[in-house]
């Protein structure tokens, strides 16, 4: 991968969302495949690399993970922050789904995330799994409104089958002319999108690398204030310790305890620290006074 080139299209997505199946279209389109008979006679590798006027990268795929959530973002910051320069980043929806689920509503808020405003002017969307005419997807009251040109001539539909068709390819003539078509409007739809990318004006990612270090700095200062707060429970409980033992030697200089007992409540307090509360509970029943 060249990544000094200018002309980087990054491609980002979130699970099930049919970036994979534009990769595919995308390497037939620069191979020179137009038939979708030939689709079944070429090995179609998604991370071949394209000699090509741009250099086209698959991201990670934007993690529905809590767990998960952080590291996927810094390690698609970190991909960006690679690059010295971006052309366009095509942000792959689902435009087939009528109703938002929170998996959903979560990948669009990440994706608003992770692109800072320097790169608003360079974002395309393509919606898959459905045509202008019969998509769902709204952009109006999201987050991702804001990466909207005014006139929408960065939104792009797709509503290629003709990947996952090809068991059907034996259906007759009908189904095969239907794919032929399907392939034939996806094509376009990629000679469309690729002729408004070519006038773009190919921006840096400096700010990638700016909000990877300012999250790497956060997630340094947590990691800085949960050892602190650490030490400062081990010193709180080792105080707690310390007071325990002192009333202990009170007792035993008072006659209020047994040698046996001390040594017992002694191993109580070095070995179980959930113990301290029931340990000073017992203790506070010994009278320390005459």
């Amino acid at each position: 991968m060249n990544i000094k080139t200018k002309n980087n299209i990054c491609i980002l997505g979130g699970r099930g969302v049919g970036k994979t199946d534009f990769i595919k279209l995308l390497f037939c389109k620069i191979k020179g495949i137009s038939s979708v008979d030939q689709i079944n006679l070429t090995t179609i590798d998604i991370n071949e690399k394209i000699d090509n006027i741009y250099t086209f990268i698959d991201f990670p795929t934007i993690s529905l993970s809590p767990r998960n959530q952080e590291a996927n973002t810094l390690k698609i910051l970190e991909q960006f922050s690679h690059l010295q320069q971006i052309k366009c980043i095509v942000i792959v929806l689902n435009g087939s789904l009528q109703k938002d689920t929170l998996e959903i509503q979560y990948s669009n808020d990440r994706i608003c995330q992770i692109i800072p405003n320097s790169l608003r002017n360079n974002i395309v969307f393509l919606l898959t799994h459905s045509w202008k005419e019969n998509s769902c997807f709204e952009f109006e009251g999201r987050k991702l409104e804001k990466m909207v040109q005014k006139d929408k001539e960065n939104i792009f539909f797709l509503n290629n089958t003709s990947f996952n068709n090809n068991n059907n390819m034996n259906g007759g003539g009908n189904q095969r002319k239907r794919l032929q078509i399907n392939f034939e409007e996806g094509m376009e739809v990629v000679d469309n999108l690729l002729s408004y990318i070519s006038k773009l004006e190919s921006v840096t990612t400096m700010d990638f690398g700016r909000t990877l270090k300012s999250k790497n700095n956060i997630s340094s200062s947590f990691q800085e204030i949960s050892q602190l707060l650490y030490k400062k429970d081990q010193l709180k409980r080792e105080n707690r310790c310390y007071l325990l033992l002192i009333n202990l030697i009170f007792a035993w200089f008072r006659h209020k305890t047994t040698e046996k007992e001390i040594r017992i409540k002694v191993e109580i307090i070095k070995n179980e620290s959930t113990n301290l509360i029931k340990l000073n509970t017992q203790l506070r029943h010994m009278s320390l006074s005459d």
